[in-house]
């Protein structure tokens, strides 16, 4: 399972034409931009900084974390569409150096990164009194793929963890419940009106298992950060760096770290 992702932006003016490099495009009406961490070349030519916005909350995003496509939202027109993502190293949710660049295009036994990706989890389109973000987490465990805990199928146990469902194989065959997936509530309690939870893969169904911590934040986005599994132990530490990493992009000010801005989508963007 390969790790994927990437960061955004905030701004104060309507900024000059960005350099060519970083020029946007017009896909399927959407002005949209894509960022690679993993070209080398573009991040060694200069050190640039993203700014833009999802659900009205900006943020300030640099070249050597930002891995993602960023999509103009045709409503509100100075927004992401549905969000972005990016990639930082572990254990302390660093940027990435020349060394994780070519890391990047090995195996992932070699590497130990963190994808953490940000969504808006209501439309523009829908008024946000109509989304509820924790009704959505129930519906997907009511009516998924979701098996009850067997004692044939042990869940390793993890400090501040709650273990409480299994996702089972898909497949058309009910006789078949092998899960492939260990679900973890949040804490010791298992609240039905959860607002975040923990998935991992089973290490007998994937070489590389990995782990998926969701969660609600700042009352607008969903988070997902995505790790080997065998730093779950280390799960607490990560989400806490990661909350900050976030909170230092939606604070910083654009134009202020002495790299070049790139505004998105810049004819929009208001700041």
């Amino acid at each position: 399972m390969a790790l994927v992702v990437a960061l955004l932006l905030a701004a104060c003016a309507r900024p000059a034409p960005s350099d060519p490099e970083y020029n946007e495009k017009e896909i399927k009406g959407r002005p949209t931009l894509v960022v690679s961490v993993s070209d080398k070349e573009l991040r060694d030519k200069k050190e640039t900084e993203f700014a833009f916005k999802v659900a009205g909350i900006p943020f300030v995003v640099a070249n050597d974390r930002l891995h993602t496509i960023l999509e103009g939202d045709l409503i509100v027109r100075d927004e992401l569409w549905g969000g972005f993502s990016f990639l930082s190293v572990l254990p302390d949710i660093t940027p990435f150096t020349d060394h994780d660049v070519y890391l990047f295009g090995r195996p992932s036994t070699e590497s130990n990164f963190i994808s953490i990706t940000v969504e808006r989890f209501c439309p523009t389109f829908r008024e946000m009194a109509d989304c509820d973000a924790k009704a959505n987490i129930a519906t997907i465990f009511s009516t998924g793929p979701y098996i009850a805990l067997s004692d044939d199928w042990p869940i390793e146990p993890v400090a501040g963890l709650t273990p409480f469902l299994h996702e089972r194989q898909s497949g058309n065959d009910p006789t078949k419940y092998e899960p492939k997936r260990d679900i973890y509530d949040i804490g010791d309690t298992m609240n039905p009106d959860r607002d975040s939870y923990v998935s991992c893969d089973r290490i007998e169904h994937v070489p590389v298992p990995h782990c998926e911590h969701r969660f609600i934040w700042k009352g607008a986005l969903r988070v997902k950060l995505t790790y080997k599994r065998s730093n779950i132990h280390n799960w607490r530490e990560i989400y806490l760096k990661s909350l900050q990493t976030l909170e230092d992009m939606t604070t910083q000010v654009p134009g202020t770290s002495g790299k070049e801005t790139v505004y998105f989508p810049k004819e929009y963007y208001h700041g």
